[in-house]
């Protein structure tokens, strides 16, 4: 029938022969991703991971409230581009503040300019999200589960 004739002993030399022959001709990528990753595992790594770590967490406070406080901000430019003739835009900033202290420089990184650009760029995704799935439903049915679609996007983005 259709295993008759199978032989485990035949399928495994011939799989070890095409293996060996597939490492033979790529030893030298073998040899140099294995070197990378016995490499990367460095001790000064390491250590800047965690610091890093636990400096992204001592901020996240800091950073949750700009993010809301930015996202209450950007969706009433956002209402304010809608329905006032005076706001030609809406865009994302780029006029961030740069200091001369590094450390100071990351912190204003992970928080305020960060903050900034996810809030915009989930506004931007809701509003997106929201224009695609809305074109031609007049239905209450659809628009009410559009809104719960977009609520839903909008707690998994946060999340």
């Amino acid at each position: 029938m259709l295993l008759k004739g199978f032989n485990l002993r035949t399928l495994y030399l011939k799989l070890s022969k095409y293996l060996n022959s597939v490492y033979e001709k790529n030893y030298g990528t073998l040899w140099y991703v294995k070197y990378q990753i016995v490499h990367s595992l460095d001790l000064c790594v390491l250590i800047s991971f965690i610091f890093f770590v636990g400096v992204q967490l001592v901020v996240m406070p800091i950073y949750s409230a700009l993010f809301f406080y930015m996202l209450i901000n950007n969706s009433y430019r956002v209402y304010n581009y809608a329905y006032s003739p005076q706001q030609i835009e809406v865009a994302c900033g780029d006029h961030f503040k740069h200091f001369h202290s590094a450390s100071l420089e990351f912190i204003y990184n992970i928080t305020f300019r960060r903050a900034y650009v996810n809030s915009f760029t989930l506004v931007y995704k809701t509003l997106k999200f929201y224009n695609n799935y809305s074109l031609g439903n007049s239905n209450l049915s659809k628009k009410t589960t559009i809104v719960i679609k977009i609520i839903l996007h909008f707690i998994v983005f946060i999340i």
